[in-house]
């Protein structure tokens, strides 16, 4: 069982005597996501989560941007009875810094904020006039929930897509910074879709974040569910008609047998344990899938330069990429956190956690802040990538899924690496995976 000490949100009573058995397994937003919306539906559902805590990724206390396109994700905390809790969401204010190190505000994507910006020439700032009329050519292919409709547009990186409509500088201090408010990105290796799915979802939209640490939902959401942490899951099989899952609590085996089962892991995980239920192309595209790497600190500072809640796009080149203030209030000390760049992390997972620590205290310190009581977070596969071609071996896998669900599996694949590298991303898989189990399932989700 779960072991929160909050008090436990209502969860609805299975509406048939005999309900649907479903393991997920996994606990991060995309395996919470697809428990909660199971349950309401009237499924039995147990959550399976290696390690002692729900979120995965998303369970630090660190910000994660956020705004009203992340539509799932608010209408999750809707359902849930959280949003008195959690919305509405909290202004952040987007900046970047300047030569002498003060904070000016970070450009949009348009011809006269990016015309402000050193590197970026005013007959660069004029091309981008040309993004509304290709967002609008693209605009059937662009659909965030479905990601693979995109195939088609998927045969060129953002550089040479944003270099030969709108030049060099664009896409330095313009494009990248925007794909990086979801995850550090490459323009060299990123492909323009995913750039153009970023920009479609953030146009005219204000940013901001939760009105607590990003972890407490999925923690929330958790104690209303059959949550089993420490359960190591060793293997998944078919047991007749049903689904078999071998698991290691401890020293203690167990096992379970379930109607279906949803995996909601990183990609290479997915492999591991779906193992011989998966077909060949599946096992190939998902152990190709590109992950980066990262380390996240956190630290309490005597002041920053921001009089509010500030998320800042260092430099190109240097090893942070991104950065959030939030100043203090009273007795409240003002804190940052800092996300590095994934070659940077890389090199890193091996060195002791102290001289991690003091590098990023030395990265921050050029600013001007000095930081104290400090934490370190590492995530050896942190991030998918959505490298050229990865949304071309999204609609392939997608067939693929469709075709096995037609033969009778009943294993559901979730996860960001299936949407988009942010918690609306992995939100989204969640429910999509929860969808298609119901339907299989012969489940109403009239009352979910």
């Amino acid at each position: 069982m779960s072991r929160g000490t909050g008090e436990r949100l209502p969860c609805p009573t299975p509406m048939a005597e005999t309900p649907r058995t479903v393991a997920v397994i996994g606990a991060g937003p995309a395996g919470i996501t697809a428990a909660w919306r199971l349950a309401r539906a009237g499924c039995a559902v147990t959550v399976l989560e290696r390690s002692e805590r729900a979120g995965g990724r998303a369970g630090s206390s660190a910000p994660h941007l956020l705004s009203a396109a992340d539509r799932r994700l608010l209408a999750l905390l809707q359902d849930a009875g959280l949003a008195g809790e959690f919305l509405p969401l909290r202004p952040w204010y987007r900046a970047r810094f300047a030569g002498d190190g003060d904070l000016v505000p970070a450009a949009g994507i348009g011809p006269l904020a990016a015309w402000r910006l050193p590197g970026v020439s005013w007959i660069e700032a004029l091309r981008l006039v040309r993004l509304n009329r290709l967002g609008h050519r693209y605009a059937d292919c662009l659909d965030p929930e479905a990601p693979e409709r995109a195939a088609p547009l998927d045969d060129r990186c953002l550089r040479d897509f944003g270099e030969l409509y709108f030049g060099p500088g664009v896409v330095r201090h313009c494009f990248e910074p925007l794909l990086g408010e979801a995850a550090p990105a490459n323009a060299a290796h990123v492909s323009r879709v995913a750039f153009l799915l970023r920009w479609q979802s953030r146009r005219g939209v204000a940013v901001g974040a939760l009105r607590s640490d990003s972890g407490a939902p999925w923690r929330r959401l958790a104690e209303s569910l059959e949550t089993r942490f420490d359960h190591a899951v060793e293997a998944i099989d078919v047991a007749g008609e049903r689904m078999q899952v071998r698991w290691q609590a401890g020293d203690a085996p167990g096992s379970g047998e379930f109607d279906a089962v949803v995996l909601a892991l990183p990609a290479r995980e997915t492999v591991r344990l779906g193992g011989a239920l998966l077909v060949d192309a599946e096992r190939r595209d998902l152990a190709e899938a590109p992950m980066d790497p990262a380390m996240r600190w956190q630290a309490e500072v005597g002041s920053v330069r921001a009089a509010v809640r500030t998320w800042v796009v260092p430099p190109p080149g240097q090893p942070l990429a991104s950065l959030t203030l939030e100043p203090g209030m009273g007795a409240t000390p003002a804190r940052i956190s800092a996300l590095a760049r994934p070659g940077w992390s890389l090199e890193r997972l091996a060195v002791p956690d102290d001289t991690v620590v003091k590098e990023f205290a030395a990265a921050v310190e050029r600013y001007g802040l000095r930081a104290t009581g400090t934490s370190l977070e590492r995530h050896p596969q942190a991030f998918p990538r959505f490298d050229v071609g990865r949304y071309r071996s999204l609609a392939r896998l997608r067939r693929v899924q469709q075709d096995r669900r037609r033969a009778g599996r009943r294993l559901y694949l979730a996860g960001d690496h299936w949407i988009a590298p942010s918690i609306e991303g992995a939100v989204v898989s969640g429910e999509r995976a929860a969808a298609e189990a119901l339907e299989d399932l012969r489940v109403s989700r009239s009352h979910s």
